[in-house]
């Protein structure tokens, strides 16, 4: 062999070994856990949703700040799902800032947490709008810190039991005969997405199921604090997995809502276990993921701000937050493998989710998570708006939001986030 050929040789086995790292499966780690967010036994508590003055008389089933740490050595994120009506843009950023001062920027970037909530409405009041009167705050303040803390500590505890993991996924549709949207018939997003962790042992580390509906099996009449279907869907897929089992509501804006249910809290238990009995159908089909990457952005910027009565609850300090003629807010975009995660800051219109699907190109699972990072009440179409088009319940809905041009502004945003890493 001359010299020449033994160059090419040496120069062939390099770029085969390079190519080789670079088509290497990335490792990931996933670590999970879970905490009981319930008030002080005897204190005194505003549940949130419905109406004012509904006091809490005890504890049906347990709510939970639930959260879930990846890295692929490269990536790392969080996610945290709270069991209460929908936190705060202000309380997501206190919440990374008490990360901050227990992680390193290395470990985790405090930008790369995403907070959601489940928004039952049989949890303390965490906004302000349902104390004992229009005029006051329903939040109790050391109830909140505490939340804040606890939620932060999951996300550490997380991390810390952090061990390699593989990916199982699946999506599937539910719903039919007692999911509606009563604003807007047939206009829905039934479908269910579900990411399953697994450890090299084959056991759950986590497991999250993305589904639109209000947890309001209950209704305004029901005191006792409880998860709502969640607490059901948690109950079920606890039996089946060892792991953290974790909802996360979609968009269920202009007004999807469950019917043909009677409101009780069996009901709501029966309810959610039907939704974890899919869950466990479609995970028992699925294959173990081949791709392992995560990716993610975010973006922060302002929303519009119309509604005076927004305005005045800020001037009032009946809600924690600086609104005046702009707010601000961020939205997140990730991926996991070939599952892809947007992040919608209130209750939106189901025809945004889908929307935000077809935005999404990869092949695996969409997940469009509602109230994410933020809980700005309704984000409608902006028929709703209009006197003219009769839309039922639309004078209330539109009451709580904060501007008719909120959807396209949330629109623009997510289109703009996925559309820059092409």
């Amino acid at each position: 062999m001359t010299k020449y050929h033994v160059k090419v040789a040496i120069c062939c086995f390099f770029t085969f070994m390079i190519f080789d790292l670079f088509a290497q499966k990335k490792d990931l780690y996933v670590g999970a856990s879970s905490a009981k967010i319930l008030p002080i036994k005897k204190a005194k508590v505003f549940l949130a949703g419905t109406k004012e003055n509904r006091v809490s008389t005890g504890v049906n089933d347990p709510i939970y700040a639930k959260a879930v740490y990846l890295t692929d050595g490269n990536t790392s994120m969080a996610l945290l799902s709270l069991d209460c009506i929908g936190l705060l843009y202000p309380e997501v950023v206190k919440i990374r800032e008490r990360v901050a001062q227990m992680m390193k920027v290395t470990d985790l970037n405090p930008n790369n947490i995403v907070v959601t909530s489940t928004h039952t409405h049989h949890a303390p009041d965490v906004v302000g709008l349902w104390g004992e009167n229009k005029m006051k705050s329903g939040v109790d303040t050391n109830y909140l810190k505490k939340m804040i803390e606890v939620s932060a500590n999951q996300i550490v505890a997380a991390w810390k039991k952090k061990k390699k993991a593989n990916i199982k996924h699946g999506r599937t549709t539910h719903g039919d005969g007692w999911v509606a949207n009563i604003s807007i018939e047939n206009e829905l997003d039934k479908e269910v997405s579900i990411i399953q962790f697994l450890d090299l042992k084959n056991r759950s580390i986590a497991t999250m199921t993305n589904f639109a509906c209000h947890t309001t099996v209950l209704n305004g009449d029901a005191t006792l604090i409880s998860s709502d279907y969640a607490g059901g869907l948690y109950k079920t897929l606890d039996k089946k997995y060892k792991g953290v089992n974790i909802f996360l509501q979609g968009a269920i804006g202009g007004w999807v809502q469950p019917v043909n249910v009677e409101p009780t809290y069996e009901n709501a238990m029966k309810v959610g276990n039907k939704l974890g009995e899919v869950v466990i159908n479609i995970l028992g089909q699925g294959p173990i993921e081949e791709e392992n990457t995560i990716t993610f952005k975010h973006n922060k910027f302002t929303f519009n701000v119309e509604n005076e009565m927004f305005k005045l609850a800020s001037k009032m300090k009946l809600v924690n937050r600086h609104v005046d003629d702009l707010v601000e807010s961020e939205i997140s975009y990730f991926t996991i493998g070939t599952a892809s995660f947007i992040t919608h800051p209130g209750e939106s219109s189901p025809v945004y989710s889908t929307q935000s699907k077809k935005l999404m190109t990869l092949q695996g699972p969409k997940f469009v998570i509602g109230l994410g990072n933020d809980a700005l009440g309704y984000i409608l179409k902006p028929a709703f708006f209009n006197t003219d088009h009769g839309i039922e319940h639309s004078k209330y809905l539109t009451s709580m939001s904060i501007h008719y041009r909120a959807a396209p502004i949330m629109m623009q945003q997510i289109q703009k986030l996925i559309s820059s890493e092409k």
